[in-house]
């Protein structure tokens, strides 16, 4: 395997296309397949959506017509004597927070043996530890911009009015004015788009630093007219892409390759001391809740204060720098 389907290949991927870094319609109410694929994560042993909220998402999605037609469109999980055998058409999204990679397709070896012989063949070619490999006889990366529903979405969002209703009966407006975002940031957070800029300056590639910016700008869009999840996902995308590229300024070898490493990694090279703390309670807040699993109950949904605090949490960051 040449490429490691992990966040570092997906930033790549999202980068060089100009898109997000992670799918902006990464959500149940957004995607069927999202929910199809966390629907399915309780028999691979994960925690399942409660039975209420699934039959709800269930009606919402199945008289669509991107509901899948036949069973080799839709969304699956096999088993072999009561152990997981593959999990077919999944999401990419849902299989990198579940497992951690980037997949749309994944399979179990058969047995103890052919596991014994991969892993031998394995060591011999040096095979990087993060290797999927290592764990799956198959797997399949797949960028979100590959998906075959992708397309159809995002082009129907962008036909969607940019008005939209939010909590308490006020309409919320996506501004197509990058100069009247930042603005309204500034307003918000106390920087500019120009000093922001600044403190990024180790983010050297033009084109990286126009993708967090605009992701920037989208979280912010976002969390201010009621989707905070997508706001949480985006912010907590660019956060973690910040770290990365700031431990790789400072000469930091990524033996890892999670949001958690870089964390940990800040803290322990004493880097970022005064945001690296609030940071940590974000990634428990966006880990606890970016998945629909822990959604069990409204109590449980993210809230457009959770939204709005991720988006800060990049400019608190942005501080330390």
């Amino acid at each position: 395997m040449t490429e490691i389907p992990d966040f570092e290949w997906y930033g790549r991927v999202s980068t060089k296309k100009g898109m997000a870094l992670r799918c902006p319609f990464a959500t149940v109410e957004a995607c069927p397949r999202y929910y199809q694929s966390l629907s399915l994560l309780a028999e691979a042993g994960f925690t399942g959506i409660s039975d209420k909220e699934n039959q709800k998402l269930l009606e919402q999605w199945k008289p669509s017509d991107l509901w899948p037609k036949t069973d080799e469109q839709a969304t699956s999980v096999r088993k072999s004597d009561s152990k997981l055998s593959t999990l077919a058409n999944f999401c990419p999204e849902i299989l990198y927070d579940s497992f951690g990679y980037f997949c749309n397709f994944l399979a179990s070896y058969a047995d103890e043996i052919d596991s014994d012989m991969a892993h031998r063949i394995l060591r011999k070619q040096g095979a990087s530890k993060n290797d999927p490999r290592w764990s799956w006889s198959s797997a399949i990366p797949q960028h979100y911009s590959e998906c075959s529903l992708f397309s159809v979405i995002e082009h129907r969002s962008k036909n969607e009015t940019s008005h939209v209703a939010v909590k308490g009966g006020k309409t919320g407006k996506i501004s197509n004015d990058v100069t009247t975002t930042w603005k309204e940031i500034e307003n918000d957070y106390g920087i500019s788009k120009k000093i922001f800029g600044k403190k990024i300056n180790f983010v050297t590639d033009p084109f990286k630093r126009k993708v967090i910016f605009r992701d920037i700008e989208h979280a912010y869009c976002l969390a201010n007219t009621g989707y905070s999840k997508p706001a949480v996902i985006l912010a907590g995308g660019v956060t973690e892409e910040l770290l990365r590229l700031y431990l790789i300024h400072n000469a930091v070898p990524l033996s890892g390759k999670t949001f958690d490493f870089y964390i940990k990694a800040c803290e322990e090279k004493g880097l970022l001391k005064k945001a690296v703390h609030r940071l940590s309670d974000s990634l428990r807040h966006f880990r606890n809740l970016v998945h629909l699993s822990n959604e069990t109950t409204t109590k449980h949904t993210i809230s457009i204060a959770t939204a709005k605090g991720a988006v800060a949490s990049i400019f608190t960051l942005a501080n330390d720098f």
